[in-house]
């Protein structure tokens, strides 16, 4: 849609002195918006496409976009089933209406409403979506900039991760789980059955998060986090040889492996009880840890393996878990 610069101007000028500061609109003065007042570009795509190359910030497009919004007037709704690409802007005069899931890597700027069935997610640092109007989603997974003027129904979930962007709200933000992992998220009010402040949730790894969880979620919306003890019980009775290809395979120096007297952590001078884990830099998963169990056995020595599991926050394992409709226990 090609802009009027003359009615853009008077819009600009009418809405300029209503930005003040505040949820959306952040700025202590409307300097910011100056060079907007007369577009270099042709169409509205355009305008936001240069205002992101720009680092126009999210309350900044929010702005722009009600100018725009006061120079187009009432237009029809828009069915879309594809996001928006890296690098790209894509304006919606009037409302927006998503069947199944929409990914958006650009610059997304609804005048209207937004209404999307399945999962809204979003790429950032780079991505922005300003809606004027509400949003409705099935869930939204956001790592970027997210500004909605009226009210956010966001379904069953939704996550924020990632620390440099924001989710802001003008009006009700309502989920059944709301999770704010390192993300800002600001509404004018809380409809949640679940919520996860950020300031409590700490990456999943707050006080009691974890057993809040388990007792809203499913298993399978748990990820697993599995390490593995490696113990090298038997050196193979001393034998050089076999020595050598012990310390080949774990990365112990031979020297460590037959000192005399023994260090404190052998158990007996036959006998070793030491965890290689401590000794790396990256910890050792299943398969490796078991193709060292084998190599030890054929080069003449024993190791002892010890496989510990806990259940840990994970937000792919959320998503999977949500995708399947098995993100939450039943009700009793």
């Amino acid at each position: 849609m090609r802009i009027n610069l003359s009615s853009f101007k008077t819009a600009f000028d009418e809405l300029l002195p209503q930005f003040v500061p505040g949820e959306l609109f952040e700025d202590e003065n409307t300097d910011g918006l100056t060079p907007w007042r007369e577009p270099a570009v042709g169409t509205y795509a355009e305008l936001f496409s240069e205002m992101r190359r720009a680092g126009a910030t999210p309350w900044r497009l929010h702005a722009l976009a009600q100018v725009a919004a006061r120079c187009v007037g009432t237009a029809p709704p828009t069915e879309r089933t594809s996001g928006v690409e890296v690098g790209h802007s894509v304006f919606v005069p009037g409302d927006l209406k998503v069947a199944g899931a929409i990914d958006v890597a650009g610059t997304l700027v609804v005048l209207g409403n937004l209404e999307v069935t399945g999962l809204l997610t979003d790429r950032g640092p780079d991505s922005s979506v300003i809606v004027l109007g509400n949003a409705a989603v099935g869930a939204l997974r956001t790592s970027g900039d997210v500004r909605v003027g009226g009210h956010l129904d966001g379904g069953d979930v939704v996550v924020g991760h990632y620390n440099d962007n924001s989710l802001v709200v003008g009006g009700r933000l309502k989920a059944r789980l709301l999770i704010e992992d390192e993300h800002d998220v600001r509404a004018q009010s809380f409809d949640v059955e679940h919520h996860y402040p950020m300031e409590t949730f700490r990456q999943g790894q707050g006080k009691g998060v974890l057993a809040s969880l388990k007792k809203a979620l499913t298993a399978g919306a748990l990820g697993k986090d599995e390490s593995v003890e490696v113990t090298l019980t038997d050196t193979g009775g001393r034998s050089p040889e076999v020595l050598a290809r012990i310390a080949a395979i774990t990365g112990f120096p031979a020297p460590y492996l037959d000192q005399k007297p023994p260090p404190l952590w052998l158990e007996f001078p036959e006998t070793m009880r030491r965890t290689l884990g401590t000794m790396r830099k990256s910890p050792m998963d299943r398969a490796e840890a078991e193709a060292i169990a084998a190599a030890v056995a054929e080069a003449g020595g024993q190791v002892e393996l010890k496989f510990n599991a806990r259940a840990v926050y994970s937000e792919e394992a959320l998503f999977a878990a949500w995708r399947q409709g098995k993100l939450f226990k039943a009700k009793k």
